[in-house]
């Protein structure tokens, strides 16, 4: 299907009256418009009992004074985001000074509306390639608003720069939940090969959130027979790396059934990292619910390589007497992978 373009015109930048204009494709600007939680400011407020007018007459004075701490300012503006956005915006237009600018840029992510994702943008091109446009990066991979979301989706695909389309995959990767998930599938099963694809596949791959986790399943499902490899990898390995015990027994459980799974799954399963995974992972090795196959017990033993510890070493050197020779054979591989880490 051609997909026509959208252009997000008229985001303001900043407070110097510049605007931007970026282009989005419809699909992905209809998938982002529908279902998506309501923002929360984590802000909280700080004496109410300046109006807006007062604060910003006296946010626009304190910005002359480079000395006060970012936070200071937070702790007296926070009544009102939009205030201390605007002088934040005032105030590294006017001081180019670096600890200032990583600061500032740590503030705006905390309130995270489109206005301050683009102010970040901004501090970072200004800054360029360094360890101060990379600081001003990280914040932007922190940004947990949804409100921002079509934003960063937009600067994900249109982006030149590696570091603002990782911290793009970053935030969203975090905040996404199961419904963004099985619209961010569809999206990429609907695309031609292209670099724009393959940042969306690369964002599905990164999911984090523990609400995503359903709706990753979800697209493993063996009755849904999705048509994309690039679908299955990437579901695949966001649930392999989510810190979520029910993630890595989902791969386990599909690698267990009669029928094999895709070789996707295989290749997730042996990656699975998550601390709360590693108690699933060692039932399933000893032959729990989820090990009834040798060849699941193989991967969950082979899994465990990804967690180098004393309690991984005891528990494989216990393993190492199974009475399933290949189960003990496995056993034997890992303790030698991990004594060269240890």
């Amino acid at each position: 299907m051609t997909l026509r373009r959208l252009v997000l015109s008229s985001i303001l930048l900043l407070a110097t009256g510049v605007f931007v204009a970026l282009t989005l494709p419809t699909r992905i600007s209809t998938f982002i418009a529908h279902g998506l939680p309501t923002a929360r400011t984590t802000l909280q407020p700080a004496l109410p009992s300046k109006s807006p007018s007062d604060a910003r007459g006296y946010g626009t004075h304190l910005s002359s004074h480079t000395s006060l701490p970012v936070r200071e300012l937070v702790g007296i503006l926070s009544a009102d985001s939009s205030i201390l956005l605007e002088v934040l915006q005032s105030w590294t237009r006017d001081h180019h000074d670096p600890m200032l600018w990583a600061e500032a840029a740590a503030v705006l992510s905390e309130i995270g509306t489109p206005t301050a994702v683009m102010a970040i943008i901004d501090l970072k091109y200004r800054a360029g390639d360094s360890e101060l446009g990379d600081d001003i990066a990280r914040s932007l991979g922190d940004v947990r608003n949804s409100d921002s979301h079509e934003l960063l989706l937009a600067v994900l695909v249109e982006s030149q720069d590696d570091r603002v389309v990782q911290a793009c995959t970053e935030a969203l990767g975090a905040s996404f939940e199961s419904n963004d998930a099985r619209r961010l599938a569809e999206e990429i099963e609907s695309l031609p090969p292209s670099e724009s694809r393959d940042r969306l596949v690369s964002l599905l791959s990164h999911v984090r959130n523990r609400r995503a986790v359903s709706g990753l399943m979800s697209l493993l499902d063996p009755e849904r027979h999705p048509s994309d490899d690039d679908v299955l990898q990437s579901a695949a390995t966001a649930l392999a790396h989510a810190d979520a015990p029910d993630a890595a027994a989902y791969l386990l459980s599909l690698i267990d059934r009669p029928d094999a799974p895709p070789h996707q799954v295989y290749e997730a399963a042996i990656s699975i990292n998550g601390e709360k995974a590693k108690r699933t992972l060692m039932e399933t090795a000893t032959g729990g619910k989820l090990g009834t196959r040798v060849e699941t017990r193989q991967i969950a033993v082979l899994a465990l390589a990804n967690y180098p510890d004393e309690t991984t070493v005891e528990f494989l050197m216990t393993l190492q007497r199974d009475d399933n020779a290949e189960v003990a054979n496995s056993a034997s591989h890992v303790l030698a992978l991990l004594a060269r880490q240890l």
